[in-house]
């Protein structure tokens, strides 16, 4: 066990999981314009992913909130531009 109560198996076994679950909603996506989105907020979860696991491992604060605000702004960003308000 790592100093976070994480061990580096476990992670890598979540982010797996997390990937595969991940591929099958972006096949499953309505339209192939889509998928470089799905894509984009799956990267940004695996490196919230890292972010939490590397704050675990050394004790260093990262504050999840903050991150789901800023994935939170980009896709209403994203929302604007092609107009799906």
């Amino acid at each position: 066990m790592m100093r976070g109560g994480v061990d580096l198996t476990d992670y890598l076994v979540r982010i797996l999981i997390f990937l595969i679950c991940a591929q099958t909603v972006i096949q499953l996506r309505p339209k192939k314009e889509y998928e470089k989105y799905f894509s984009y907020l799956v990267s940004l979860m695996v490196l919230l992913q890292l972010l939490l696991f590397l704050g675990n491992t050394f004790a260093i604060t990262v504050d999840p909130k903050y991150y789901i605000e800023q994935v939170a702004k980009d896709i209403f960003e994203i929302e604007c531009v092609f107009g799906e308000n």
